[in-house]
């Protein structure tokens, strides 16, 4: 019973720490009529807030392994609601740089560290629990602009940040109650085929692979997605809101996903998951470049399903196979150096839609990136259906 609410809050912290960092970017075009300063001035204030987000991630990882995971845990709760609360207070366009940034060094704390809590949990439901825990980020992200619009179209921008930043102060209280008095869950080192380091290295080296690869088609995809359907959509109704609806609806389909593919590694091994997922994507990506109106939304919803799926098969690949004793140091590494290569794609989506005003060489580089990608896969060893729970190192 205490690892199932555990885990729910868990759930729900994963979700507000997606949803805080997506704020800004919708609730900019109201603090440019406010502060009378173009959208394009504004903008970058929220670069040091996902710089933070990244590079964060490491002395967190740190800071978890010296002083415990859960005082960090609190931290992320309380830290995050508290610095979100105080961007919707401030006065003026520095400051909101500087809290935006505050923020985003507390929220870069939980999936380095809260992925170690998780790795906690009950060995024969990690797909599972990383599954459903990706799906509840993917839903923060899915619903940010809408959560957003509305706050900020019924209220104002600055209740579009304090509400959601009181949001996390009741879930660190929770978090505070739940956790109280309980002695720190140590993470299981699971095992699938691995049986020395060399493998166990091996397999590691390919998932670093994957997650290169795999995050700039991540990270394009869902930067680009709302200007997509804008240029291709011209029937769409209801402006930018009507954008922010469809995509919304496309990420909340794509997200489900998350559950969906981890369950599947309970039953499944995870080469027999890895090697479809990440082949069909290729297709898809492709076909993208080619579709317009309506049919362009069950493709790109298609696509972004199997883009999704991939995250649980990582998840699980660092419970089963990172040393239990260095996950939360290892998380932080990985989130780290995935947010810098990550950020490349937005550059890159830039530079390539200029060319020719749409979108259609991004998404040919896209579709060769993703058949990297399955090559890698295809090197995945064989491994065991269930993992089992092995001492930690």
């Amino acid at each position: 019973m205490l690892e199932k609410r555990l885990e729910r809050i868990l759930n729900v912290g994963h979700a507000l720490d997606h949803l805080v960092l997506l704020i800004f970017p919708t609730a900019v075009i109201a603090i440019a009529r406010e502060f009378s300063i173009p959208y394009e001035t504004l903008l970058p204030l929220t670069f040091g807030c996902f710089v933070a987000f990244g590079v964060g991630s490491l002395p967190a990882g740190w800071l978890a392994h010296r002083y415990g995971r859960r005082p960090l845990m609190l931290l992320f709760f309380f830290g995050t609601g508290l610095s979100c609360i105080a961007v919707g207070l401030v006065t003026t366009p520095w400051q909101i740089g500087v809290t935006l940034t505050v923020m985003g060094v507390f929220s870069a704390i939980y999936h380095p560290v809260g992925y170690a809590v998780l790795s906690g949990l009950d060995p024969a439901r990690m797909g599972k629990i990383m599954g459903v825990n990706g799906l509840y980020g993917n839903l923060g992200v899915a619903f940010a602009a809408l959560v957003t619009g509305a706050i900020t179209e019924w209220i104002s921008w600055r209740a579009a940040f304090v509400l959601p930043g009181l949001a996390c102060l009741v879930a660190g209280a929770v978090y505070f109650v739940v956790t109280r008095g309980v002695p720190q869950l140590e993470p299981h080192a699971l095992t699938g085929s691995v049986r020395t380091r060399r493998e166990m290295m091996q397999v590691l080296l390919i998932f670093a692979v994957l997650a290169i690869l795999g995050c700039v088609i991540f990270t394009a995809t869902t930067v680009v997605m709302p200007k997509l359907f804008e240029q291709e959509l011209p029937a769409l109704p209801s402006g930018t809101f009507g954008v922010g609806l469809i995509v919304c609806l496309v990420f909340s389909i794509a997200a489900l996903a998350q559950a969906l593919i981890g369950a599947l590694l309970d039953r499944f091994s995870l080469r027999a998951i890895l090697i479809p997922v990440t082949a069909i994507q290729i297709p898809l990506l492709f076909l993208v470049a080619h579709t317009q109106d309506w049919l362009l939304v069950a493709v790109a919803a298609a696509m972004m399903f199997s883009i999704f799926g991939q995250a649980p098969i990582g998840e699980v690949i660092v419970a089963r196979y990172a040393p239990a004793d260095i996950r939360a140091r290892f998380n932080a590494v990985r989130f780290a150096v995935l947010s810098g290569i990550g950020a490349t794609a937005i550059p890159l989506a830039a530079q390539l839609y200029g060319l020719r005003q749409d979108f259609s060489l991004l998404f040919y580089v896209l579709a060769a990136l993703a058949v990297g990608v399955f090559g890698v896969a295809l090197l995945f060893p064989r491994d065991q259906i269930a993992a089992q729970t092995a001492p930690a190192e």
